[in-house]
C-alpha cells in the first residue's frame, strides 16, 4: 500500500505561514459583541468617535455602549483608546461592546419643569442642570474651549442655510420661511406654563385635550431641537423652530 493511500484526505502543511511583524500587528481595535462576534477595526479608520461608530451603524436605532477595563467610553475618552491601540505593547486593544437601554421618552401631556440654574463657586453665570448629550450639528466644533468659538463653525452652518432658504427655494417655501413667527425656548415654556392655570380654572375636556396637544409638540420639539443643537444655543434659524 502506498503512503498517499495510508494518508488518505489527510492535509500536510508544507510551510509555516509567516506572522506579521510588530508594527504591522499594532494599531487594531478588537470590539467584541457577545460571545463569538468580534470585529477588527484598524485605528487608522478610526481617528475621530463619530468614524469609529459609524462602522456599527446597523445598530441603529438601538442604544450600543463601549466599554473597556469595566469603563465606559465616551467621546471625550476616545484620543486615549487610539493612544492605547498606537502602542507596541498592547498589539490591539480590545473593547466590549452592549446594548444599552432606550432613553425614557417625554412623558405624554405632562410640561416638564425648566433646567434648574446652578450658582458657581465664583459668582459667575450659573450653568443649567441638565442632562448633556453629543449633537449631531456641533460635532465638527469639539475640541474648542470657549462657547464662542465652539459655536462659530455652527453658526456658519446655519447662516448658509437660511441663505438657502431665503433665496434659492420655491417663493411658496421662502414666504412661509419669512413670515414665520421668532421666538425662544423660554417663551413658548412661559406661554404653556400660564395655559396651565387656565385649563384647571375651566375643567373643560375640550380645553384640556387641546392644551395636552400642545404640550406633547413642545416636549417633542424640545427632544427634536436637542438632538441636533445645544439647548443654550441660540441664532435666527432657531428662533424660527421656536416661533414656528
Amino acid at each position: 500500500m502506498t503512503r498517499e493511500d495510508l494518508q488518505g484526505q489527510a492535509l500536510e502543511i508544507k510551510e509555516q505561514p509567516s506572522r506579521a511583524s510588530a508594527s504591522e500587528a499594532q494599531g487594531r481595535i478588537l470590539v467584541a459583541y457577545g460571545e463569538s462576534v468580534v470585529w477588527s477595526l484598524e485605528a487608522k479608520a478610526c481617528q475621530t468617535w463619530f468614524a469609529f461608530l459609524s462602522h456599527f451603524q446597523a445598530f441603529w436605532p438601538q442604544t450600543i455602549e463601549f466599554w473597556h477595563k469595566d469603563k465606559g467610553i465616551t467621546a471625550e475618552t476616545w484620543p486615549k483608546i487610539l493612544r492605547l491601540a498606537s502602542t507596541v505593547q498592547s498589539m490591539s486593544v480590545k473593547i466590549i461592546m452592549k446594548l444599552g437601554s432606550q432613553p425614557d421618552p417625554p412623558p405624554r401631556s405632562i410640561l416638564r419643569s425648566e433646567p434648574q440654574i446652578l450658582p458657581n463657586s465664583h459668582g459667575g453665570k450659573g450653568k443649567s442642570r441638565i442632562d448633556e448629550f453629543t449633537h449631531v450639528l456641533t460635532l465638527v466644533s469639539r475640541g474648542f474651549k470657549s462657547t464662542q468659538a465652539r459655536f462659530a463653525p455652527l453658526e456658519a452652518q446655519l447662516s448658509a442655510a437660511e441663505s438657502f432658504l431665503t433665496a434659492e427655494t420655491t417663493y411658496s417655501n421662502r414666504k412661509a420661511y419669512k413670515i414665520c413667527q421668532t421666538s425662544t425656548r423660554s417663551e413658548c415654556y412661559g406661554y404653556l406654563a400660564g395655559l396651565a392655570d387656565q385649563v384647571e380654572d375651566k375643567a373643560a375636556d375640550d380645553v384640556r385635550r387641546a392644551y395636552d396637544e400642545k404640550v406633547d409638540i413642545f416636549n417633542a420639539a424640545d427632544v427634536i431641537y436637542t438632538f441636533f443643537l445645544p439647548m443654550d444655543f441660540a441664532d435666527p434659524m432657531s428662533s424660527k423652530f421656536w416661533g414656528a
